[in-house]
């Protein structure tokens, strides 16, 4: 994946924060690290104009086959839900938070096995309402792709136990 700052102010923060390339980098190995599926980080490449702003930079990671979460045929969701929901698990009780969590960000494999990806926006052991608001926005954001398949939302609510009762009635 390749992350270019659209602008100045960007590139600025990017460098002073670190890039959306670096922290994807970071997280990948912090969800390594916890056993959340996701693709191997294998190099970084960053490039700077002027030495100070970050201009574009590259992730590599191992490929993974698969779909998006959102193509699954109906029948496959209750296969993925107990991976999903031991995923989700992990980063409850380590305090990640996803920071994208739909379903163009979780691959399924053929033998129903998920990686999630787009971790720029992940944060880790995040404390108080802090915390609580980052899981709100990752179940909301969730939740929010299946208004248009009743179905998968009834299976995958029913397998995976939100902690807010509230964001499950959303739908």
């Amino acid at each position: 994946k390749y992350y270019y700052p659209t602008n100045i102010a960007k590139k600025i923060r990017n460098r002073i924060v670190g890039s959306h390339c670096k922290r994807s980098w970071i997280a990948a190995h912090g969800f390594a690290y916890l056993k959340i599926p996701t693709p191997q980080p294998l190099a970084v490449a960053e490039f700077h104009s002027l030495g100070l702003i970050n201009s574009m930079s590259f992730l590599a990671t191992d490929y993974i086959e698969g779909i998006q979460l959102r193509f699954l045929e109906q029948d496959r969701y209750e296969a993925i839900a107990p991976a999903l929901k031991s995923a989700l698990q992990t980063m409850a009780e380590h305090h990640v938070a996803h920071g994208d969590l739909k379903n163009t960000n979780i691959i399924v494999n053929s033998r129903n096995e998920i990686a999630f990806i787009d971790l720029d926006d992940t944060r880790f052991n995040l404390q108080g309402s802090t915390w609580k608001r980052a899981r709100n926005y990752d179940q909301y954001r969730f939740q929010k792709n299946w208004r248009d398949n009743p179905i998968a939302a009834k299976i995958l609510n029913h397998c995976i136990s939100w902690p807010n009762a509230y964001l499950q009635n959303q739908l």
